[in-house]
């Protein structure tokens, strides 16, 4: 079966949504994928996060981030909460850095 998928929710929906129904970008068609087994879900998580104050937002969009990065939802939630810096968290990572040690570091 084929998918669509936002490139920028990073969900994978049913080739019938054109439109994500969360950002309203044109989803891409991937014949190699498919749907999200509980894409729905996944776009009512996202609506409510888009619900909340700009701080609330930023600190959802680090969360993302760092459980795209490999984290537990646990140290994802704590790295979101820090000031840490997300992108030296990354580029850590990507040095093959371990990431118990890059959650430390930063």
């Amino acid at each position: 079966m084929a998918a669509r998928r936002c490139s920028f929710c990073a969900i994978d929906y049913p080739t019938s949504m054109g439109r994500c129904s969360v950002c309203g970008e044109e989803t891409g068609y991937m014949s190699s994928a498919e749907p999200h087994p509980e894409w729905e879900r996944e776009v009512a998580v996202r609506k409510s996060m888009t619900s909340g104050t700009e701080d609330e937002r930023i600190e959802w969009w680090r969360m993302e981030y760092a459980l795209g990065l490999g984290y537990s939802p646990a140290v994802a939630m704590s790295l979101a909460a820090s000031d840490a810096d997300m992108h030296q968290l990354e580029a850590l990572i990507r040095a093959e850095c371990p990431l118990e040690l890059a959650a430390k570091i930063v």
